[in-house]
């Protein structure tokens, strides 16, 4: 009963299509020479077609490489879903082409030369993709078996053994087989699938031996997320996420450790997640509206010594954007820590908790452990591993939820995932994730966390129809070189927009390859100066768009670390095609000599205490301002970066072009209110770093249905940059992402 229940409350949507193998474009390669980076293209023995979900499977020989990525002559990239090694010199691995652009050849990329065998299978009908496990063992039948959330799921495997003798038949439907002859790796690709929600089992048979085996769900069912837009007025709804790379990187924390997020609605909860030492402890907790922080889920890894745990607000007070959160002592600099904020609407305001878990594992499918609750739960679960951020070889895939969640932020690199459902957890909810996220050669730990908070129907705020709304907004510092397009980040579920700004110039690191997995690329802000300007970049999905199950890629071409922003927009403008949604745009906003290097002063009503620099008009100094084009009377977001190093910002002042362009003033003294401009920094002063992720490169947006000009101007902690004079060298930009002027906010889902 409870099974029924469950799937009936979030599986509401129906079946888009039936799943099918497509047999002509079936391939397989056996790379019998060794190869990495310069693998010959595999042919494939028909070419796939145009929005169709391709399999490209591979088992290789060698436990110290790491496949990189799968390529192939179209715009598209396959997200590698499940990767690892078992202990006998054989790996394996499962990619997927999500909504792949027709293709007729695909080739991988290895971090290391090995021997390996590539097995391609193409299907039509995918609406979901489902989990990920990977399985290891000694058998004669290699495989994987997992329980289906829908009816006509299919399980796909790629299983690897050591052996010059092509594996038969087992259970289910041997599609590809072979081996990349002497001294090299069996493989085979086996499909499987179930008419009712159920056990499924695909297999090969081998001789007895030690195998591995990377498998991968697919659905015909695309579930309820209830993550914005995608919700209702009845249940919990995860309405925004904002979230920081895990690691200090050489830069040692103090406290306060000041944490700027998007101002809350009214009576929402407020959830932080915390990833720390354990010689440490959280002393106090404060924000700028005055909110009481609860004690939530946690778990000690005490073999690598970090503490994961939640501190939330029941009910919290609107407007709370300002979080301080103080520690017993200075964090050093290789220490590991995590800082992100989820805001629910849809929980009861008071005593919202409904139980909690947590335990620590290592890599594969892991749970927190059983929660019982009666009546509906907003279930939210968090793993982090305990390389997070430092991981010294190229991740191996992406963590999935289980068939009962969805994903709210995913990071391989980063090695952490978070995850929410809503549940009836009268006999007990224990959520999995299946941990992929690693380098093959490192299966560590991960710490993983849950806990329900109690459903409340109608309490709380949701967004406001007929407006652009930043669902996600992520922080982001990545690896530079030997990072070939490598993908990060989770698209929305049921957004239309995804904007990424990065403070980085095109020269110290450029973006220009981005696009998502899917093939689409994103368009550039225009640049006038490639050594100066911000780089910002867009695309609209639109109402049409096929938006799950998304990943960015981006090709890191140069030693120095990449920097950047990334915000998933829901509510935009759906018409127009790619960049339909944009409305002004502005790069190359000057910095002029008077204002750029202001005096030192005091912070004013700050919450630092060290001196400060006035940084004016990064986007309005030579003159100009940005106007928003807005759509109708819908209500645009724009989003806005720049290079500086002196910080981190702690105000801004928004000045309107009504008047004179007062600069060199702290807010809130300029005209204008910094109030509505949402500078999302984290890190605490006194700061000695002049380069770092968390230096005070001011990624910033405001939402605005206004048409008058705006500039801006940050107050800046410390002076690190410019040769000693404060102020900045560098350019501003920024975008407008219009809303869709309508009764409400367009749902989009998966279609075929």
């Amino acid at each position: 009963m409870k099974r029924l229940f469950i799937l009936l409350f979030l599986f509401c949507l129906p079946a888009w299509a039936s799943i099918a193998y497509v047999s002509a474009s079936g391939t397989t390669h056996a790379y019998s020479t060794a190869c990495s980076s310069a693998c010959a293209a595999t042919t494939l023995t028909a070419g796939t077609t145009g929005g169709n979900l391709v399999i490209v499977g591979l088992s290789w020989r060698t436990t110290t490489a790491n496949l990189m990525q799968v390529k192939s002559n179209a715009s598209t990239k396959f997200t590698i879903y499940s990767q690892g090694c078992n202990g006998t010199g054989t790996c394996s691995a499962l990619t997927a082409c999500i909504d792949c652009a027709a293709s007729t050849t695909v080739t991988p990329v290895f971090s290391a030369s090995t021997k390996s065998d590539l097995n391609v299978a193409e299907y039509s009908g995918v609406t979901w993709i489902g989990i990920s496990p990977w399985a290891s063992g000694t058998s004669t039948t290699p495989g994987c078996t997992i329980t289906t959330g829908d009816s006509n799921d299919w399980l796909i495997a790629e299983t690897a053994s050591a052996g010059t003798t092509n594996p038969t038949s087992g259970t289910g439907n041997l599609r590809q087989t072979n081996n990349a002859g002497s001294s090299g790796v069996a493989a085979a690709l086996i499909d499987n699938t179930v008419s009712s929600p159920g056990s499924v089992t695909a297999t090969a048979t081998i001789s007895s031996g030690i195998y591995s085996a990377s498998c991968l769900e697919l659905r015909t069912t695309a579930a309820k997320t209830y993550i914005w837009p995608d919700c209702d007025g009845t249940h919990p709804c995860l309405i925004h996420h904002d979230g920081d790379h895990p690691s200090p990187s050489g830069q040692a924390l103090t406290a306060p450790i000041h944490f700027f997020i998007q101002p809350s609605l009214a009576s929402n909860t407020l959830v932080l997640t915390l990833m720390h030492p354990s010689t440490y402890t959280v002393s106090s907790i404060s924000d700028d509206q005055s909110n009481s922080w609860s004690a939530g889920a946690t778990t000690t890894d005490a073999t690598n010594g970090l503490i994961t745990e939640y501190r939330y607000v029941c009910g919290a007070a609107t407007g709370t954007s300002h979080i301080q959160i103080n520690y017993t002592a200075t964090m050093g600099t290789n220490d590991q820590v995590y800082f992100s904020e989820d805001e629910f609407s849809g929980i009861a305001t008071s005593s919202c908790s409904g139980g909690t878990s947590g335990t620590n594992t290592v890599v594969g499918k892991i749970q927190p452990g059983s929660i019982t609750a009666s009546g509906s739960q907003m279930l939210f679960t968090t793993a982090i591993s305990a390389n997070a951020g430092t991981e010294p070889t190229p991740s191996s895939g992406w963590s999935m939820p289980d068939d009962l969640s969805a994903t709210v932020f995913n990071d391989p690199w980063a090695n952490v995932i978070s995850t929410v459902s809503v549940q009836d957890c009268t006999s007990g909810c224990n959520p999995s994730i299946y941990a992929n996220g690693q380098a093959v050669s490192i299966r560590n730990n991960y710490s993983i966390i849950a806990q329900a908070f109690k459903a409340s129907n109608g309490a709380g705020t949701q967004p406001s129809s007929g407006q652009s709304w930043v669902v996600r907004h992520v922080q982001y510092l990545g690896p530079g070189s030997g990072a070939s397009a490598r993908g990060s980040f989770t698209f929305p579920t049921t957004g239309n927009a995804v904007v990424v700004t990065s403070s980085n110039a095109q020269s110290i690191q450029s973006l220009s390859g981005l696009a998502d997995n899917a093939g689409n690329s994103l368009t550039a802000v225009t640049m006038t100066d490639t050594t100066t300007d911000p780089q910002i970049y867009s695309v609209c999905l639109g109402s049409g768009g096929v938006n799950r199950d998304r990943a960015l890629f981006w090709t890191a071409n140069t030693t120095n670390g990449l920097q950047l922003a990334w915000y998933d927009i829901s509510g935009a403008k759906t018409s127009g095609g790619a960049q339909g949604c944009v409305g002004t745009t502005r790069n190359h906003a000057l910095c002029s000599s008077t204002n750029c290097a202001q005096t030192i002063g005091t912070c004013g009503n700050s919450p630092y205490t060290n001196s400060c620099r006035n940084i004016v008009n990064i986007l309005g100094s030579d003159g100009g301002t940005f106007t928003a084009t807005l759509n109708s009377t819908a209500k645009s977001v724009v989003l806005g970066a720049s290079y500086l190093g002196a910080g981190p910002p702690v105000g801004a002042c928004t000045t309107t072009s009504g008047g004179t362009l007062t600069g060199g003033l702290a807010p809130p003294t300029c005209t204008g209110n910094s109030s509505t401009l949402v500078s999302n920094s984290l890190w605490a002063a006194p700061m000695g770093d002049g380069s770092h992720l968390y230096n005070g490169d001011p990624y910033f947006y405001w939402y605005t249905s206004s048409t008058s000009g705006y500039s801006v101007d940050f107050m800046m902690a410390n002076e690190q940059d410019a040769g000693g004079t404060g102020g900045t060298v560098y350019d501003g930009g920024a975008i407008e992402i219009m809303g869709q002027p309508a009764s409400g906010v367009t749902m989009v889902q998966r279609r075929r």
